[in-house]
């Protein structure tokens, strides 16, 4: 199983801690963030993972670089920073016809990928979407079945397909299952989010399922105050803790 992991931003948010490194190195318990991410998926069975760079790019290729992980990993540069939608078209040719995980280098989640993996085969839908009841000025709109019908932003909701029954607010954890077909229905950049690409698809009738992750462990660290908060709560992915 092959992973890409979203890195190319400038981590504003997270200034001025990022003003000379990318966001992908700021560290916790101190290791790097993006290590943490990269021997997680290591250890959950992915084989080969892209990370997309644009802020100090060099930074996080020399990093890696360095380390010398035992699976394969390739930094794609973005001259021009092309966000989470176009970031992944322009992976389009380095996949096969395998589901790829895809997650933000900013978000650290303690889970089980394999049952996340089992839970979006079994769905038989080309993206699921990993969710929980953080709350947020932007928010997924999930019907009772578990698809995504629509959005929410700034408290303005747009139901993009008919729901299946009642629909519920839930946050988008930055992490999900792409199949690589559906890169022949995705529009070319300039766009900036994914989840924009997303409500183009279920506008068009394509079902994007959700998977809740209850109350495992979320937080995205993409400001001072979630960094601090992170460093105090966050204990190491399953068996892989700080040593």
């Amino acid at each position: 199983m092959k992973a890409m992991i979203f890195s190319a931003g400038f981590g504003k948010r997270l200034l001025p801690i990022t003003a000379n490194i990318p966001k992908a190195l700021v560290t916790i318990k101190r290791r790097p963030i993006l290590d943490w991410i990269i021997k997680f998926l290591i250890q959950s069975g992915i084989d080969e993972i892209i990370i997309n760079t644009h802020y100090l790019a060099d930074q996080v290729e020399s990093f890696i670089h360095r380390k010398k992980y035992k699976i394969p990993i390739t930094c794609i540069y973005e001259s021009e920073l092309l966000g989470t939608g176009g970031g992944l078209y322009n992976t389009r040719k380095k996949w096969g016809q395998d589901n790829i995980y895809i997650c933000n280098v900013d978000i650290l989640c303690d889970f089980d990928l394999k049952t996340f993996f089992n839970f979006h085969l079994a769905g038989k839908c080309k993206i699921t979407l990993a969710v929980n009841n953080v709350q947020s000025t932007s928010m997924l709109l999930i019907d009772e079945e578990g698809y995504l019908c629509g959005w929410e932003q700034e408290g303005k909701q747009s139901i993009y397909h008919k729901p299946n029954g009642m629909v519920c607010r839930k946050g988008f954890c930055g992490i999900q299952f792409f199949n690589p077909i559906l890169f022949e229905q995705m529009q070319t950049p300039p766009f900036e989010s994914i989840v924009t690409q997303y409500m183009e698809w279920v506008k068009a009738g394509i079902q994007i399922n959700t998977w809740s992750i209850g109350d495992r462990f979320w937080i995205d660290i993409g400001t001072p105050v979630s960094l601090k908060q992170a460093e105090q709560s966050f204990n190491g992915y399953g068996n892989y803790s700080p040593s």
